[in-house]
């Protein structure tokens, strides 16, 4: 894929933005290009509301008739046929009277029409440029580089220290030791309060036979399988989460977690995450809400190695690499028209930003694990 396709930003990290000059590519000016939107727009309403329809417009006259004139007609015409009768006699007042009469028509004739002009645009041409006016607003909102930049363009940025990493996968593994715990505990108490269950041989080997889990097994069955499938190894870790695309991962949020490192990791993309998606990305800091941020493992002997090509279902998404404990590896990012793609290799602690509708996949670990990696959305 070009880079026409997908840039590659590469930036260095503080608490807030850093200068323009660690960019590799040029990013848009977005609070001039909602400007350039907004007068855009009022410029098309105007000439399309009230520019063009005066200079489309026709003028029309219309003759209407009016009875009063024509009964003020018909009184001259008898005056005058009086005054005529009156003065003349014989052949002469004969002539007399029928000039008389024919000036009275001609005269009834004009009093008797009004002439009124209007200035109208056919229906047909107001309602064209009622579209041409939406069609236009719709091609300045979503041709400019306000949109179309954040949408085709992966940034590739320095988020964490090594050390830092180290620390956040510390805290991942006490999570899973707490987790299994807590699994351990549950699974016990479900065993001794429901006796008839099943071992977990038999719920797989039927699971196989049949091919239904949901529909075959109690949710007592059902829940000691998921219990024992966070038991299992790697231990602690969920398994069960994203059913569309599998991942063995541990959730900030719902895991365990203590609260000192929610606050850690929050403090950490706060301060370095966020003012890089403010200028990259155009969206203000106060208007970001993290949707989902887990740790995700990729392991190449056991659990699940890679990730399948999908889209994800926040607006953005992130990814950062915590360790390099392992070979192959590695994002694609994959362009849906013309079928190319890139393959992007982060450093441990840098984060891969992109919109979230990408597609996008996460490639097989074949050597090693990949021991924790944050990926989340906004």
């Amino acid at each position: 894929m070009t880079s026409a396709d997908h840039h590659l930003l590469t930036t260095n990290f503080y608490s807030t933005f850093p200068g323009e000059e660690f960019l590799t590519v040029s990013l848009p000016n977005y609070a001039r290009e909602r400007q350039l939107i907004i007068y855009k727009i009022v410029a098309t309403v105007i000439l399309c509301v009230v520019v063009m329809p005066v200079l489309l417009a026709t003028k029309q006259t219309a003759v209407k008739d009016n009875p009063g004139d024509a009964a003020d007609g018909a009184a001259n015409e008898n005056a005058i046929y009086d005054d005529a009768k009156a003065i003349n006699k014989g052949s002469k007042n004969k002539k007399k009277r029928v000039k008389s009469k024919k000036s009275s028509q001609e005269s009834t004739t004009e009093t008797t029409t009004r002439e009124t002009t209007a200035t109208v645009i056919n229906p047909i041409t107001s309602n064209l440029l009622n579209i041409l006016c939406i069609i236009l607003v719709f091609i300045i909102t979503f041709f400019n580089q306000n949109n179309l930049f954040p949408a085709r363009t992966i940034v590739q940025t320095p988020v964490l220290t090594r050390e830092e990493c180290s620390h956040i996968i510390q805290m991942a593994h006490e999570a899973a030791e707490r987790n299994s715990e807590i699994a351990k505990r549950e699974k016990a108490s479900l065993i001794l309060e429901q006796t008839e269950l099943v071992n977990e041989e038999d719920i797989s080997s039927k699971s196989q036979s049949d091919g239904n889990n949901t529909q075959t097994f109690t949710p007592e069955q059902i829940e000691l399988r998921k219990l024992n499938s966070i038991i299992k190894e790697p231990t602690g870790w969920k398994k069960d989460r994203h059913s569309s695309y599998p991942t063995t991962d541990l959730n900030y949020v719902v895991d365990p977690f203590t609260r000192d490192d929610r606050a850690y990791l929050a403090g950490k993309l706060n301060a370095r995450l966020t003012p890089v998606i403010e200028r990259t990305f155009g969206i203000a800091r106060g208007a970001l809400r993290a949707s989902d941020i887990f740790v995700v493992r990729y392991d190449a002997t056991k659990g699940r190695p890679q990730l399948r090509k999908h889209t994800d279902g926040s607006h953005l998404s992130f990814n950062i690499l915590l360790n390099d404990e392992f070979e192959g590896g590695g994002t694609r990012f994959h362009n849906r028209f013309d079928g190319s793609y890139v393959d992007v290799n982060p450093d441990v602690g840098e984060a891969l930003l992109s919109h979230a509708d990408i597609l996008h996949e996460g490639l097989a670990t074949t050597k090693g694990t990949i021991q924790g990696g944050i990926r989340g959305g906004y």
